[in-house]
């Protein structure tokens, strides 16, 4: 098992495609040649995908899925923070059962304008042109060579 915040190579990537997940399972083959399970976030959707060689296909969303031994799993439990979800306001996450080899969807609404507003108070929150400007930042220094590669 691998716990990944965005993608297997990059925890900026929101994989939230079929095609990005064939990309992370290559990756996740060449990086973790034993896991078969691959926990991701970042998107903050509930989603499973099943990997069955090069083919892979996202599983329907059911409360509870289970999974197959033999098969690779990308595995996004959601969030607990509905602050980013545009509809269905509610605190997410998933339970993993290795013994039957399942994953189990939990989801419980809650107020979460209110939650947002005491998260801003408290300083939990940073605004949008700051955000903005940390997102610019980290794509600049990107993008720039490294000094240590030229060594």
């Amino acid at each position: 098992m691998v716990l990944v915040h965005g993608g297997v190579r990059d925890v900026q990537q929101y994989v939230k495609h079929t095609s990005l997940v064939a990309q992370n399972a290559q990756w996740l083959r060449a990086d973790f040649p034993k896991a078969r399970l691959c926990l991701l976030g970042h998107s903050h959707e509930q989603k499973v995908w099943e990997v069955d060689g090069e083919a892979v296909r996202e599983l329907p969303h059911a409360d509870k899925n289970l999974l197959n031994r033999k098969l690779m799993y990308f595995i996004n439990p959601g969030s607990v923070d509905a602050s980013r979800k545009a509809t269905h306001k509610a605190a997410e996450c998933a339970i993993l059962d290795t013994l039957d080899w399942s994953v189990e969807f939990l989801r419980l609404r809650y107020d979460s304008a209110s939650s947002e507003a005491k998260a801003a108070v408290f300083g939990y929150r940073i605004g949008r042109w700051t955000d903005r400007f940390y997102t610019l930042r980290r794509r600049i220094l990107r993008r720039r060579p490294s000094t240590t590669a030229a060594r």
